[in-house]
C-alpha cells in the first residue's frame, strides 16, 4: 500500500515531456473531475469526448503542454499529486474496476481528497464510463 501511494505522490520525470516538466508544475489547476473525464475519454478512444474535455481544460486556463501530456501523466511532473491521483483513479475505474488495485486507489483517493472533491471526481469518471460503455460497447453488438 505505501509503495502505491508513494508512486502516485512521487511522479517521475521522463518520456517525451521530460525536458519541459518542471516549468509547468505551477500552472493553475482545474477541478479534478475534468482530468478524470479526459482520461476516460482517452481510454475509450472517444475522439468527440477527448476534444470536448480538452477544450474545457484549455478554456479554464490549463496549458496546452499539460493537456497534451495527459496520456503520459506517469512520466512527468506536469501534474499535481491530486491530479495524478485523479488520473490513476480514472484508469482504475475504467480498466479494472473489480481489482484489488482499484480498491486501493479508490480508498486512497477517498482518504486524500475532500468529501465533495472525491464525490465529484467519482461521479464524473463513472458518468463518462457509463456513456462510453453504452455508446461504444452497445454499438458494436
Amino acid at each position: 500500500m505505501d509503495s502505491l501511494c508513494e508512486w502516485i505522490d512521487a511522479g517521475k520525470c521522463g518520456g517525451s515531456f521530460g525536458t519541459r516538466c518542471q516549468q509547468f508544475t505551477s500552472v493553475p489547476r482545474m477541478r479534478l473531475a475534468n482530468w478524470g473525464r479526459l482520461r476516460v475519454a482517452q481510454l475509450y478512444d472517444d475522439e468527440v469526448g477527448i476534444q470536448q474535455h480538452r477544450m474545457d481544460l484549455l478554456e479554464s486556463g490549463e496549458s496546452q503542454v499539460k493537456v497534451d501530456g495527459t496520456e503520459e501523466w506517469r512520466e512527468c511532473r506536469l501534474f499535481s499529486r491530486k491530479e495524478r491521483l485523479a488520473l490513476a483513479l480514472a484508469e482504475a475505474l475504467t480498466l479494472c474496476p473489480e481489482s484489488s488495485m482499484c480498491r486501493i486507489i479508490f480508498w486512497y483517493a477517498h482518504y486524500t481528497l475532500g468529501e465533495s472533491e472525491f464525490i465529484e471526481l467519482v461521479v464524473a469518471i463513472q458518468s463518462v464510463n457509463e456513456w462510453n460503455f453504452r455508446y461504444f460497447v452497445n454499438s458494436e453488438e
